[in-house]
């Protein structure tokens, strides 16, 4: 299995824009933390991870639907 780490910034973002990416893209199985050693820390905004056996244009497809 693969991990991906996925920077979405948005332009001119509404205060709740944000919010609705987070969910969208939790949605798609991204994350906004990653375990490391068995603890677990944020990633900065607007970072996603996930980790898949899914193909890098299947990964790039989810992030640009959310």
């Amino acid at each position: 299995m693969t991990t991906y780490t996925t920077r979405v910034e948005l332009v001119n973002p509404d205060p709740d824009d944000y919010e609705l990416l987070h969910l969208e893209m939790r949605d798609r199985e991204f994350y906004r933390a990653i375990d490391y050693c068995g603890v677990w820390h944020d990633l900065p905004t607007a970072e996603y991870d996930r980790s898949s056996n899914a193909l890098l244009s299947q990964i790039c497809s989810d992030a640009g639907a959310a």
